[in-house]
């Protein structure tokens, strides 16, 4: 029986050699390999999956899976919670006003 790993370990940039991160990285018993590490920058950590670097940029949105669709949504900064369950649809807004 193949069991997955957790390395947790302290790596040092290749460009930085006075600044430690903080990275803990999983391998799966099937291979496959997911990396975080601290970026005290933004506090998103940096996510690299199989190889490939995760952009932030692009997965804001609260509930927004990295692929397909999900049953719940909340678009970033666009007010508006959406469900999906049971073949019904609820919506909700928050609306501003200007003063």
């Amino acid at each position: 029986m193949e069991r997955s790993q957790l390395t947790l370990r302290q790596t040092l940039p290749q460009n930085v050699l006075t600044n430690a991160q903080d990275t803990v990285q999983f391998t799966s018993s099937t291979g496959t390999t997911l990396r975080l590490t601290h970026n005290p920058d933004n506090e998103l950590p940096q996510i690299v999956r199989n190889g490939e670097e995760h952009n932030w940029s692009d997965h804001f949105a609260l509930y927004q899976p990295t692929e397909g669709n999900t049953p719940i949504s909340l678009g970033w900064k666009q007010g508006t919670l959406r469900v999906e369950a049971g073949g019904e649809v609820f919506e909700s807004s928050v609306i501003t006003e200007d003063n």
